[in-house]
C-alpha cells in the first residue's frame, strides 16, 4: 500500500481524536485544515514580509538602472569633450553619440519594465492581497513585446525628455559646430 495525500474524509475521521487532545489538538486541526485548503486552492497564504523583500529588491534594481543611465549620459559628454579637446571630431563622433543614446533608451526600457510590478507590490503591501510575491517574470511575460513592437518601445523611451536631453544637446553642439 503506497502513500496517499489526505482528503476531506481523512480530516473528518481524525476530528474526534483531535478534539479529545484539547488545545494542542485544535492547533493540529488548524494546521491540517490550512494545508488542505492551500493544496486545493481555497486559501493562498499571503506573507507581507515576502512583498516587502520583493519591494526592496525591485526598488534597488530600479534605482540602479537610473544610476547606470546617468553613467551613459556622462560617457556621452566625455566622448564629445575628448573629441573636441583632441580635435578629432569626425563623422564617427555623432554615430558614437547616437549609439550611446540608443543604449540609454534600451537601459531605460529595462527600468520601465520594473515599475508596474513595483507599483503592484506596493499595493499588495498596503492591502491584504491574495496575490503571491516574487512574480516579476510572470507579470512581465503577460506584456512581453517582440520584434517591431520592442523596437518601438525603445524609440519611445529614446524620445522621452529625460532620456533625450543630453544626447540631443550634444549632437546639436556637433551640428552647430559643423555648420559654422
Amino acid at each position: 500500500m503506497g502513500l496517499r495525500t489526505c482528503d476531506q474524509r481523512d480530516i473528518r475521521n481524525t476530528l474526534p481524536f483531535i478534539l479529545q487532545a484539547g488545545s494542542a489538538g485544535a492547533s493540529v486541526l488548524y494546521n491540517i485544515t490550512s494545508a488542505f485548503n492551500r493544496r486545493i486552492g481555497k486559501i493562498k497564504p499571503m506573507n507581507k514580509n515576502d512583498f516587502k523583500k520583493e519591494w526592496c529588491l525591485l526598488q534597488n534594481q530600479f534605482d540602479s538602472y537610473e544610476k547606470h543611465s546617468l553613467y551613459i549620459k556622462l560617457l556621452s559628454v566625455i566622448v564629445l569633450l575628448t573629441g573636441e579637446v583632441a580635435e578629432i571630431v569626425s563623422i564617427f563622433t555623432p554615430l558614437v553619440l547616437g549609439v550611446l543614446w540608443a543604449q540609454d533608451a534600451i537601459w531605460k526600457t529595462f527600468q520601465s519594465r520594473i515599475e508596474p510590478r513595483l507599483l503592484q507590490v506596493e499595493k499588495c503591501i498596503a492591502s491584504n492581497s491574495e496575490e503571491s510575491a516574487f512574480q516579476f517574470n510572470s507579470e512581465y511575460q503577460k506584456v512581453c513585446l517582440t520584434g517591431f513592437a520592442l523596437i518601438g518601445e525603445y524609440a519611445r523611451q529614446a524620445l522621452r525628455p529625460t532620456v533625450a536631453f543630453p544626447h540631443v544637446a550634444l549632437i546639436l553642439i556637433l551640428v552647430v559646430q559643423y555648420l559654422y
